[in-house]
């Protein structure tokens, strides 16, 4: 075996199991004849040379596994709940009701729900989604799709009183990008062997931007550094969107946002 096929050879206690016991019956077989062959003596030397453990490692592992059947005497650590049930339910019921939720949206309803819950942090919100409630990104995407239906003909009756084509509709959001948006997800190596890029800890300058959209593109737009705060926000709306808007009958009548 070369250089390069030991460097992606995986061992695991395992791995070195399997053949420690193949060694071990190799010695009984040895014991039983009276006369050990060459070959058989030099096995559990080349195992340890192979793969790293010592002569002694490998017997104590092959001895823990008949005894106890398992290869690794270190207790598993037991993973607690980030949340006491009560929260978790409350989260399994706000996911049912709002399927299409936002993590920000989630994270207001917890707070005024649980005022004393220590942790409710984005990073922490998607690990409990993830892990506790045993819920994921595809079980949340599906009853996100089922709900989507209902969504758009509430839309539509909410619309259809005041709406006569397409000229009068404006959409308007707002996005957030930080130092870390700016990293290359791919890179070049040698084959066989992992593209390492060193990157800043620091997440950088943070900057926000809001833009206005109709059916001939953006026609208004603002950007802040940080966060766009409720005032904030309103003043964008004001001075760079409200300028182009309309009264009925004309285009960019209908405003359309999210609820933040």
């Amino acid at each position: 075996m070369d250089s390069s096929a030991l460097s992606s050879f995986h061992w695991t206690h395992a791995t070195t199991l399997q053949l420690a016991g193949h060694f071990e019956i190799s010695q009984r077989l040895s014991l039983a004849s009276g006369s050990p062959h060459p070959r058989i003596r030099r096995s559990n030397v080349h195992v340890s040379e192979l793969l790293g453990p010592k002569l002694r490692s490998l017997h104590r592992w092959y001895s823990l596994f008949l005894r106890e059947g398992i290869v690794n005497d270190k207790a598993e650590r037991k993973r607690s709940q980030r949340w006491p049930d009560e929260v978790l339910k409350a989260v399994k019921v706000y996911v049912q009701d709002h399927p299409t939720f936002y993590i920000e949206e989630l994270r207001d309803h917890l707070v005024k729900l649980f005022p004393d819950l220590p942790n409710v942090s984005i990073s922490t919100i998607c690990r409990v989604l993830n892990f506790d409630p045993q819920l994921s990104r595809i079980v949340l995407s599906k009853a996100a799709r089922e709900a989507v239906p209902a969504e758009i003909e509430a839309f539509r009756a909410k619309l259809r009183p005041i709406y006569s084509y397409a000229e009068q509709l404006v959409f308007l959001d707002e996005t957030a990008k930080d130092g870390r948006h700016a990293y290359r997800r791919y890179g070049w190596s040698r084959r066989n062997t992992k593209a390492v890029v060193k990157l800043p800890f620091r997440r950088g300058e943070r900057l926000s931007i809001m833009a206005a959209l109709d059916v001939n593109g953006f026609f208004g737009w603002d950007w802040t550094e940080g966060i766009f705060t409720r005032g904030r926000f309103h003043e964008a709306f004001l001075k760079c969107v409200v300028p182009h808007l309309n009264p009925w009958p004309w285009p960019r009548f209908i405003v359309k946002m999210d609820n933040a």
